[in-house]
């Protein structure tokens, strides 16, 4: 599993040993920065609080080691896969769309993500799976009212880019706390990471560790990991944020959530997962076209 690590990104995890930190290739598309991770056994759980209430950039490393390095050891509590219910508001072309439950099937190898809409699909898209094994590298979207028909689409296409801020391409735990690392190096280096602890909170009945950090200028995400970051415009201002609100599960170190701001406090993106079962007996065709349609 390590040839996945720290590039492009992939998603979930959740690790209880170590082992030394080998980065290698990129999941998809774009050349990434790696980091030094630390050598030997991985902290406890008071230390990964304490890096939360001190070092952020600490607890994001550790976050994302904790998941590869116990991947490569092959532990047995290594997650291969996961089930969830993703809870998601996005702001979209200034418009702040209603909230959307997803019901998420995901898979680590090859990397798989199947999403199946209960609440707040847009496009008239009521599912839509990615597997990167696929050839062509494609998505499928599950389109019921129009014709009943699934279409396949370039996932950093229009359609994709309409209805979500971020690709599919880099959906999950993983890759939320790899981009939040990125960025908040980048802050740091640059000698402006501005960041506060916001000490614990309950998300989905766990206690999570909250950081919050504040930009120097409101920013927008590229919608793929490598992309140039967009320009800020008045056209595009209202979609912009000025805080980074993140959740990380104090036992599993797991990002179960995101909320992003603007300079207004107003929303402009926000992610959750609930009900997470690590390691479920998915059904066989899980990630075929027929799943799209239950």
């Amino acid at each position: 599993m390590l040839h996945r690590f720290l590039t492009t990104l992939a998603a979930a995890g959740i690790c209880f040993c170590a082992s030394p930190a080998v980065p290698t290739a990129p999941t998809a598309g774009t050349d990434e920065p790696t980091w030094d991770f630390e050598e030997g056994p991985l902290p406890n759980d008071a230390a990964f609080a304490r890096a939360a209430a001190t070092d952020p950039i600490r607890m994001l490393k550790l976050a994302a080691q904790r998941y590869k390095l116990t991947a490569a050891q092959g532990d047995k509590a290594v997650v291969s896969g996961y089930t969830a219910t993703f809870l998601k508001q996005e702001r979209l072309g200034g418009k702040l769309h209603p909230p959307e439950v997803i019901r998420v099937s995901y898979r680590e190898e090859p990397y798989a993500v199947l999403m199946l809409w209960e609440q707040g699909s847009r496009n008239l898209a009521e599912g839509t799976l990615f597997d990167a094994a696929t050839p062509g590298g494609k998505m499928l979207v599950w389109l019921p009212k129009l014709l009943g028909r699934i279409s396949e689409v370039d996932p950093r296409g229009s359609l994709p880019r309409g209805s979500a801020r971020y690709t599919i391409e880099e959906f999950g735990f993983f890759h939320s706390t790899i981009r939040a690392l990125k960025v908040w190096s980048a802050a740091e280096a640059r000698g402006g990471l501005v960041w506060k602890s916001l000490g614990t909170r309950s998300v989905d009945g766990r206690a999570c560790h909250v950081i919050e950090r504040t930009c120097a200028v409101d920013e927008l995400d590229p919608f793929v990991t490598g992309e140039s970051k967009p320009r800020i415009t008045d056209s595009n201002r209202a979609d912009s944020f000025k805080t980074i609100t993140l959740y990380f599960d104090a036992k599993t170190w797991l990002q179960l959530g995101a909320e992003l701001h603007r300079v207004d406090g107003e929303l402009v993106g926000s992610y959750f997962y609930r009900d997470v079962k690590l390691n479920p007996a998915l059904p066989l065709g899980t990630f075929t076209r027929s799943a799209l349609r239950k």
